[in-house]
């Protein structure tokens, strides 16, 4: 994930694993120090954690590190035709 010099753009970040036996997503929102990770399994309400940084460089670097983390156990990167916001507000909501 490489950015420009400067505060890092408001970036989300969606993968998921649906080998045999996980059936699961995580993702990540980064805007600037602050990022916001989610994770859990499809169909089902996210699991959520926000973590703040000194630097952009820490957290961009705390987002790679995670990020080859998932895809080095399978994840994939996904793309969905609503904002993915709109769609976690959806999952809450229906619970």
């Amino acid at each position: 994930m490489t950015q420009t010099q400067g505060e890092l753009k408001n970036v989300v970040i969606r993968l998921t694993n649906t080998n045999p036996g996980h059936s699961k997503y995580w993702g990540v929102r980064i805007k600037s120090r602050r990022v916001y990770v989610f994770w859990g399994r499809i169909g089902r309400l996210a699991k959520h954690r926000l973590y703040s940084f000194s630097t952009n460089v820490e957290a961009q670097d705390f987002v790679e590190r995670k990020v080859n983390s998932k895809l080095r156990k399978g994840y994939k990167a996904v793309r969905h035709s609503l904002d993915f916001w709109t769609y976690v507000e959806r999952l809450q909501n229906a619970a």
